[in-house]
């Protein structure tokens, strides 16, 4: 408690209420409650809210005037006049920035107060003096300034710094002196000026400015050495508050006046080391040392120098000289343990510390750097009991209890974290990291909403404070609120440009928003300002690849995953959780990368590695899943059902297991994963086209319109969804609606070689056969090839199309397509059987048909091949059978235009059959009863007494 508002008289209880003090009348209040109202507005002043202060302060006028008006005890009045001179020097600072010439009024008036007042009383208990003295120098009566301040200072009353310093410069000029213009008044100005800033210091105003001012005070009196003193304390003030190159010139000004001095030269090797040029500290602290070798501070920086520079022997010798001859001092055995500790030799670093403890045990930097020791080998709780120590012993200070609460939060013990944070609030309310720290562990205890109130308290305090930023961007990220979110993620990164967690930030959020362009730019970036950050790489990667931009994904992932690995192997401890994960991931953006460039069998063990790192991650089993059923491997049902144990409510993942489920004919248990797949996630337009697949492949062509439809809406432009739409419009005999279907997908997906979709142009090419419009049929055969040149049955159809015009070339294209298809499955063998039916090798062509037919007895057209085969072998007693046979198992099919369509293609291919060169026409009675059967009117069977006759030769 100081001298201003401490108690008279031993006897005096500061709880007692002053007689007469507390009741004036309704318009009065007690000078106490006055006074602490004006310390709230000086507050305010102090810490740059200057329209608060202004506000308090006229409100505070106001109650001043009612109470001077009404019944106050006259022992009252000199305390509330001079409260009001002080209210009125307040308010005129806090205008100064607003309205000088309202401010300048206000200081006429306060300083008009002080002079009636009586301040030579020695039990004036505010600090009326500094404010007089503020007023004074603000209406340019320096002198009489001088002489308030002074009063105000030898009696420990609170006068801003920045007072002192503005009226000791116009002292120094003359300016407001009654004797100015003079010599006598010049000198008696720089007189007076040593006098206020002397008084100023004595005072404990410690501030590097004050000290410079001195400085100069030395200088001009002619005491060089004085001078240096005054010019390295300022220096050292200057370092301490980061204001660098002010400390570097007063280091300057002192090494000139007194270069035999070794105090400013050590400081200015410091200030170089700060400044991050360490070509020129290393010399200067080592010239220190070269003058006189018991310069410990200089030594200890020089050896760490020497570390950072990549030279930790030379370092640790270096130090060996001061290290040899007792008394140690404490510095150099400090600069040995941080020189161990950038080697990681953590144990001899921490012994290094706990011998300088033995020697100094209350040396705060020591137990500091052991803390942060112990931290590095992830001993939190003994770093948190080190620092616990220096709290306990009053030498903590608020940076102390901030890494306290870091490394509780290192334990993921966030609510201990909390109840320290609270606790450390109530002797530092208004510091901005310590609010921080509230708002980042409220949103590790997913209480958001408290987490942004945290937030935006510390941001009212300091609007530009990164960290506060991040926390409300946190919190407002939990609470579901994405634009604010962006928002705020683009403004860290305006305040730091240069910070790769801000940018990572932002590329994350990007990439989780689908905006994929602009995640690979600000990535992009990052990988320019911070190329040795694996981070960028990886991002950048996975943007691209999201992006559906997979060769240029694959370079920055590769590099990734190499350097991932390679920071691995180097490391010397074990690789945290968050580089684990990382890792894990860029192996799967790698390996879905290279899936999806079409090289599952290199995808493959980039998602081993993933899932060594991170073996229970749904998504990398998934994504594994997705490579192994691309390379026909049986385990990739085992896989996505793995994942799906996980976590079973990623719809994805229920329709990649469907897909696989469809495409291994397994179409029962296929609708039902992708049902499940569109429940959870029913804007999956792949979802729906898969359903809509799996529901044509089980003949339920009305609800694969519906599910298709339903892609479509999802995603208009979804290429595949219009082919799977054309081909189910295409079975069920409405060829108009499927050549549009078909020309629409065409269209999205273009020709280009590689094109998934060249299945699509050979539909559409064979339904322009069957339409007869066999040249618009032949230029979709030769774009589906150029598409994908492994598209058979648009070479058949290429081929089909030649031999209808009689053309030679047909019989070559027959027997290459002959030559490439190996005939292991129900598909090969209809395409093999078709090119022999061609080729008029009915014999061949029948078998093949029979062999697919037991592959696969449920896809009706081949019956209908088989028997157009029988019918050239011969006798067409078998063949008619097998078309009665193959006309009533299409008339079973439920739906009517299903039927239509097989019935029209079957007697399409009859007709083109019949044409061929060298077939053997049946007898007119057999056609007849042909045709009969594949009407889709007809009775489905031969009249019982009609003569069928086997072929003509």
């Amino acid at each position: 408690m100081t001298d201003a508002i401490a108690p008279r008289s031993s006897a005096a209880d500061p709880r007692r209420p002053v007689a007469g003090a507390q009741h004036w009348d309704r318009a009065g209040s007690p000078v106490e409650q006055l006074i602490a109202e004006l310390a709230n507005a000086r507050e305010a002043l102090m810490t740059g809210r200057e329209a608060e202060a202004a506000r308090l302060t006229a409100k505070l006028l106001a109650k001043i005037t009612a109470a001077l008006a009404s019944r106050v005890p006259e022992s009252e009045q000199p305390r509330l006049r001079l409260l009001e001179a002080s209210a009125m020097t307040v308010i005129g600072c806090a205008l100064l920035p607003i309205d000088r010439g309202a401010a300048h009024q206000a200081f006429e008036a306060a300083a008009d107060r002080f002079e009636t007042a009586d301040l030579s009383r020695s039990n004036v208990d505010l600090p009326a003096l500094a404010d007089y003295g503020t007023a004074l120098a603000e209406l340019d009566r320096t002198d009489e300034a001088v002489d308030a301040v002074i009063r105000a200072l030898e009696r420990r009353l609170p006068v801003p710094v920045d007072v002192v310093l503005r009226i000791a410069d116009a002292s120094a000029s003359g300016k407001g002196s009654a004797e100015q213009g003079t010599l006598r008044g010049a000198g008696s100005g720089q007189r007076r000026r040593g006098e206020l800033l002397s008084a100023a210091w004595e005072a404990g105003l410690v501030d590097p400015r004050l000290a410079e001012r001195l400085a100069e005070v030395e200088r001009d009196n002619d005491r060089p050495a004085g001078a240096a003193a005054w010019y390295d304390e300022a220096g050292t003030g200057y370092m301490g508050q980061g204001r660098l190159e002010e400390a570097l010139r007063c280091f300057d000004l002192a090494v000139a006046l007194a270069p035999e001095h070794p105090d400013p030269r050590t400081g200015r090797a410091y200030v170089l080391a700060q400044l991050d040029r360490p070509e020129e500290a290393l010399p200067a602290a080592q010239d220190v040392v070269a003058r006189d070798p018991e310069q410990h501070r200089a030594r200890a920086l020089a050896a760490q120098l020497m570390a950072l520079d990549g030279r930790p022997d030379e370092a640790l010798r270096y130090l060996e000289p001061g290290l040899a001859h007792p008394p140690v001092d404490p510095e150099l055995l400090e600069a040995r343990a941080r020189v161990l500790a950038m080697e990681g030799r953590w144990s001899e670093a921490r012994d290094a510390v706990s011998e300088a403890r033995e020697l100094w045990p209350a040396h705060a930097d020591l137990r500091r750097l052991d803390a942060q020791l112990l931290a590095l080998q992830n001993q939190y709780e003994a770093a948190i009991e080190v620092l616990r120590g220096l709290v306990a012993d009053g030498a903590a200070d608020r940076d102390d209890r901030l890494q306290v609460i870091q490394l509780m939060a290192n334990l993921g013990a966030f609510e201990r974290a909390l109840a320290e944070t609270d606790n450390a609030l109530l002797s530092h309310p208004r510091w901005v990291p310590l609010i921080t720290a509230r708002a980042l562990l409220l949103n590790e205890l997913g209480r958001p909403q408290e987490a942004l109130g945290a937030a935006q308290q510390a941001l009212a305090l300091d609007d530009s404070w990164a960290p506060a930023v991040d926390a409300e961007a946190e919190a407002l990220e939990r609470l579901g609120r994405p634009e604010e979110t962006l928002s705020l993620r683009r403004r860290l990164v305006d305040l730091l440009p240069d910070d790769p967690d801000a940018r990572a930030a932002l590329a994350g959020l990007l990439i989780e928003r689908g905006d994929y362009t602009e995640a690979a730019a600000v990535a992009q970036a990052g990988v320019a300002q911070h190329p040795d950050d694996l981070v960028f790489p990886a991002l950048l990667g996975r943007a691209l690849m999201l992006a559906g931009r997979f060769e240029d994904a694959r370079p920055p992932l590769e590099e990734a995953v190499r350097r991932s690995e390679e920071s691995i192997e180097a490391a010397d401890r074990g690789m945290s959780e968050r580089v684990r994960k990382a890792t894990a991931q860029t192996h799967a953006d790698l390996g879905q990368t290279l899936r999806l460039l079409g090289d599952p069998a290199a995808a493959r063990p980039q998602l081993d590695r993933a899932l060594e790192l991170d073996g229970d991650n749904p998504y990398f089993l998934a994504n594994q899943g997705q490579v192994l059923a691309e390379l026909d491997d049986p385990d990739a049902e085992k896989l996505l059902r793995e994942a799906l144990k996980q976590d079973d409510k990623l719809g994805w993942i229920h329709a990649e297991l469907g897909d696989l489920l469809r495409r291994r004919d397994r179409s029962a248990e296929a609708l039902a994963s992708l049902t499940r797949a569109i429940q959870l996630d029913p804007e999956n337009s792949w979802a729906w086209a898969c359903r809509g697949a799996t529901e044509h492949g089980l003949g339920e062509y009305e609800a694969a319109l519906v599910s298709l439809d339903q892609a479509l809406r999802l995603d208009p432009e979804y290429a595949w969804a219009w082919a799977l739409r054309g081909s189910v419009l295409m079975d069920i005999d409405r060829p108009t609606e499927a050549e549009a279907a078909f020309g629409r997908a065409v269209e999205l997906e273009g020709s280009e070689r590689g094109s998934p979709l060249g299945w699509a142009w050979t539909a559409l090419g064979w339904l322009f056969e069957v339409l007869g419009r066999r040249t618009e049929a032949g230029e979709r055969f030769l774009t589906a090839l150029e598409a994908d040149e492994d598209e058979i049955w648009a070479e058949i159809g290429l081929a089909d199309l030649l031999l209808q015009e009689g053309a030679a070339e047909a019989e070559p294209r027959f027997r290459a397509v002959l030559a490439r298809v190996p005939g292991t499955d129900m598909m090969e063998l209809a395409e093999l059987g078709w090119c022999h039916l061609r080729l008029g090798e009915f014999a061949q062509a029948s078998r093949e048909f029979a062999e697919a037919l037991l592959l696969d007895e449920e896809v009706h057209a081949l019956h209908f091949d088989l028997a157009l085969a029988l019918l050239g072998t011969g006798p067409a007693e078998r063949a008619l059978a097998t078309y009665e046979q193959a006309a009533a198992k299409v008339r079973a099919v439920p739906h009517d235009g299903r039927r239509r369509s097989l019935f029209r293609v079957a007697d399409h291919d009859l007709s083109v059959v019949l044409a061929q060169p060298g077939f053997a026409a049946p007898e007119v009675p057999t056609l007849a009863a042909i045709r009969a059967l594949l009407r889709p009117d007809g009775a489905g069977k031969r009249e019982p007494d009609r003569t069928v006759t086997g072929g003509t030769s």
